[in-house]
């Protein structure tokens, strides 16, 4: 599976679906942004931030008081809850390059797909999470080959929503075996774009990383088309 190649289909079929698929991945990232500067809000992250710079500042070790940072148990709630709607609405997004890298149509409205799924996509994301921090315990890198080991679960589901969590977490990992490294090294090689958003953040005032509107649906669509041709050669297209 030549990167170059599903790079190059995932350019034209952008090109093809410009510039609506640019909206919509803008409506994804902004969307991110703001439920992510809530979670930060609800979880003290800027206040844990202000306590650490002021006491550098007045020469002291940091030392965090969770006590005066505000957080309620509801908060906390919320700021979990506002993580899995993230995670949802990433799910209709990737649904949607999903339909496009097929040539089917696909508009805005994909973004909200997931939440006919939420119970579903909810326990996905939980089981993922937690197996992959159990592999984990065993030291830091046995749990990067179980992520990729998981990484196609949520095509699976959005090919087959009957199928239960932890079917698609089973057939990802057959799909997977033997080709983890390959997943790694394509999605490795959209650093330099990360990098490049990283960077241009920290040089633009506005609240997301502006090139995140191109990187979010050349990424998706380079890995959709990966998961076609993974099903493709392992015979599970039909």
């Amino acid at each position: 599976m030549p990167g170059s190649e599903l790079k190059s289909g995932a350019r034209k079929i952008m090109l093809e679906n410009s510039p609506k698929i640019f909206m919509i991945a803008l409506i994804l990232v902004a969307l991110i942004a703001v439920f992510g500067e809530l979670q930060m809000r609800l979880m003290g992250i800027f206040r844990m931030a202000e306590q650490v710079l002021a006491q550098l500042g007045a020469g002291e070790i940091p030392a965090l008081s969770f006590s005066n940072l505000g957080i309620s148990a509801p908060g906390m709630a919320l700021a979990l809850l506002l993580g899995f709607m993230s995670s949802v609405i990433y799910f209709g997004f990737t649904r949607y390059c999903l339909r496009l890298s097929r040539g089917g149509e696909a508009n805005s409205r994909n973004l909200l797909e997931g939440f006919a799924l939420f119970g579903k996509v909810f326990t996905l994301v939980i089981l993922i999470w937690l197996f992959t921090f159990l592999w984990s315990l065993l030291f830091f890198f046995p749990a990067i080959p179980a992520m990729y080991r998981y990484r196609q679960a949520y095509y699976i589901l959005m090919d087959d929503p009957e199928k239960t969590p932890l079917q698609c977490i089973r057939e990802s990992k057959r799909l997977m075996d033997g080709n983890k490294l390959d997943l790694f090294l394509l999605e490795l090689s959209f650093i330099g774009w990360w990098i490049l958003s990283a960077f241009l953040s920290m040089l633009i005032p506005i609240p997301f990383p502006i090139v995140a509107i191109w990187i979010r649906p050349y990424m998706e669509l380079t890995l959709a088309g990966y998961y076609n041709r993974l099903i493709r050669y392992s015979g599970d297209d039909g």
